[in-house]
């Protein structure tokens, strides 16, 4: 309850303070997308995790949007960086083995999504740097819950770190998004 509490209070710092309307409904889907994978328990893991991935891809489209209309350069340096981008988000991937067959398709268009949100961000204006920020701390929130989900089993030790740093690092970078538009 306390994630989408915070979230839902983020969207509605967003809507007070007249963030551009595909940043905002950036910010509501990826609401929704908590919101499911938190209390989507009577589906199948699987299909609550698709589900919640689909709401999440929605919101990063939506940034995406939003950051062109906010004048992000898709010239050279997008370029560039949404090759590194490509390169990083096939090694992460490639690191979580065989647990993530049954979602590869969707996790694949998932990682597509944040990298190329990442990549959009970094050519937007100085005035919107902190989206960047943001859109740099998703990233690693994503790499580290990628982690989190293939590779460390319920109820070991290394979640009492890997999941604050997953919510931590993911709820600062919805943060800064909109506060670089606010």
């Amino acid at each position: 309850m306390t994630k989408t509490a915070a979230m839902l209070l983020l969207s509605l710092v967003a809507v007070l303070s007249d963030a551009p309307l595909f940043i905002m409904f950036g910010i509501l889907s990826a609401t929704l997308g908590d919101f499911l994978v938190i209390y989507g328990y009577r589906w199948k893991s699987v299909a609550r995790l698709r589900i919640s991935s689909l709401a999440y891809m929605v919101a990063y489209g939506a940034y995406i949007v939003g950051f062109v209309k906010a004048d992000a350069a898709l010239g050279a340096d997008f370029a560039y960086v949404f090759a590194f981008a490509i390169a990083f988000g096939a090694m992460v991937l490639s690191c979580f083995g065989p647990q993530m067959r049954e979602i590869s398709s969707p996790s694949v268009l998932f990682s597509l999504m944040v990298v190329a949100q990442f990549s959009v961000a970094y050519t937007l204006p100085p005035e919107h740097v902190l989206a960047w920020y943001g859109a740099c701390l998703i990233l690693i929130s994503k790499a580290l819950f990628g982690y989190e989900l293939f590779l460390v089993p319920q109820g070991d030790k290394r979640r009492r770190l890997s999941s604050p740093a997953v919510w931590l690092s993911y709820f600062s970078g919805q943060a800064l998004i909109v506060m670089g538009f606010a």
